[in-house]
């Protein structure tokens, strides 16, 4: 059931840095990641994954364009889709279409409640699909 494949689009520079194991968190929790480096990178992605993404998670600052920008973009063609944004920014918030319970993860964050973010909004991307 985990086998859930992620799209992790955030700054390229956090890994470079080792700031940013995300990806590696959720490897070692069972999830496939797919990692892109900005937000244009992800566009292209989820254009030629199709529909093999079950979620995305986006930084809110990534270079040229920002998370909120992506998911704007995403939602065009794929408004079905989970976004969970990181931020290590205090004051950040979500705009309203996008905010949500388990929505937005501050840095630093442990694997397990990024662990649990994913899931609690995987499974009610599965309980939409159910009765929609």
């Amino acid at each position: 059931m985990l086998a859930a494949r992620l799209l992790a689009a955030r700054w390229p520079q956090a890994r470079l840095e080792g700031l940013d194991s995300s990806a590696a968190m959720l490897d070692e929790a069972g999830y496939q990641v797919i990692e892109a480096g900005s937000g244009e990178a992800a566009l292209e992605c989820l254009d030629r994954e199709g529909g093999r993404v079950g979620l995305m998670i986006a930084d809110l600052a990534m270079p040229g364009m920002s998370g909120i920008e992506l998911a704007q973009a995403v939602r065009f063609t794929r408004p079905e889709m989970p976004i969970l944004f990181i931020t290590g920014f205090a004051g950040a918030s979500l705009p309203a279409e996008e905010a949500g319970p388990d929505k937005l993860l501050r840095k630093p964050f442990r694997a397990a409640e990024l662990a649990a973010r994913v899931a609690a909004l995987l499974e009610r991307r599965r309980d939409v699909a159910a009765i929609g």
